[in-house]
């Protein structure tokens, strides 16, 4: 696949059947939260242009 006097498509082929063994496979991860103690978001600065453009685009007065 790094050889450059090897034709394109035999290349590419190489890269395809290496791939698995240079990167790794993404795996499925399950997002749970604990009832008991639910995760917090707190917002610590509001830009108030971008709010009130954001409510006159929800509100179509925009």
């Amino acid at each position: 696949m790094r050889d450059d006097g090897q034709p394109m498509n035999i290349r590419v082929d190489s890269a395809k059947a290496a791939a698995q063994y240079v990167h790794p496979k993404l795996s499925a991860v399950t997002l749970s939260g604990d009832p008991e103690n639910p995760v917090e978001q707190r917002v610590t600065h509001v830009d108030e242009k971008q709010v009130d453009a954001a409510v006159a685009k929800l509100t179509g007065e925009y």
